[in-house]
C-alpha cells in the first residue's frame, strides 16, 4: 500500500505538539492525516497505526524534507524518519523520501541505512516528450494546434537555453531541467502565449 504525505504538514504537526511525546510521532501524524484525506467508513481509527507499526505491505511515501522551515524542527523530522525504522516495523517497511539536492545537508541528511539517489536532469529528447503530451491532451480535439503549439514551446526552451549559454557560458547548467520548470512554462505559454526569455520572467509570469 502506497502511502503519500507531504513533510511539511508533518513539521506543523509536530509545532502544534511539541509538548506531547505521544502525538508528535511520525507514525500517529500519518494516522490522522490518512484518516482525515482518506478515511474509509467503517476503518477501524487505529487501522493505519497498526499497519505502519507492522511495516508490512507498506511503501512510505515522505515528500519534501527541504520544506521544513528551520534547522531545529528538520533535525526533529529527519529523528522522526529515523526512528520509524528503528523498531521492529524497520525491517519490512520502504521508504522514499524526497528532497532538493542543495538543501540535503546538515539536519536533513538522513543515517540509518538510508540510500541518496540523485535524479538526473531532463534531457532535451525527454523535455520534448512531456510538452508534446500535454498539448496532445490540452488540445485534443485539435491535433493540427496541438501539434504547432509543442513545435512551438520546443523550439522556444531550445532558444531560451542557447541565449542563456551565449550570456552566461557554455558551461552554464539548462534552466529547464525538471518536470516542474516544464509545468511552469506550459502555464506560462499556455495563458500567455509566448515563451519568456529569462528566468525572473518565468517566475513572475507563472505565478
Amino acid at each position: 500500500i502506497p502511502i503519500f504525505a507531504p513533510i511539511s504538514l508533518y513539521a506543523e504537526h509536530l509545532r502544534k505538539h511539541r509538548d506531547d511525546r505521544r502525538k508528535r510521532t511520525l507514525t500517529t501524524f500519518l494516522s490522522e492525516y490518512l484518516v482525515g484525506c482518506e478515511g474509509v467508513p467503517g476503518l477501524p481509527d487505529d487501522f493505519f497505526v497498526r499497519l505502519l507499526e507492522s511495516g508490512r505491505g507498506v511503501f512510505l511515501l515522505l515528500d519534501g524534507l527541504d520544506e521544513v522551515p528551520n534547522e531545529d524542527d528538520r533535525w526533529l523530522v529527519r529523528h522522526q524518519i529515523e526512528s520509524i525504522f528503528a523498531g521492529a516495523a524497520g525491517t519490512h517497511l520502504r521508504a522514499i523520501v524526497t528532497c532538493r539536492t542543495q538543501a540535503y545537508k546538515g539536519s536533513s541528511t538522513l543515517a540509518g541505512g538510508f540510500r541518496e539517489v540523485q535524479v538526473e536532469p531532463l534531457a532535451e529528447p525527454q523535455i520534448a516528450a512531456l510538452v508534446e503530451r500535454a498539448y496532445a491532451v490540452y488540445y485534443a480535439e485539435e491535433p493540427r494546434k496541438a501539434k504547432t503549439q509543442a513545435q512551438e514551446m520546443i523550439a522556444g526552451i531550445r532558444r531560451l537555453e542557447a541565449e542563456r549559454r551565449a550570456h552566461m557560458g557554455q558551461d552554464e547548467p539548462p534552466l529547464i531541467s525538471s518536470p516542474l520548470m516544464v509545468r511552469l512554462l506550459l502555464i506560462v505559454h499556455l495563458n500567455a502565449g509566448e515563451m519568456p526569455k529569462h528566468r525572473v520572467e518565468l517566475y513572475k509570469e507563472a505565478v
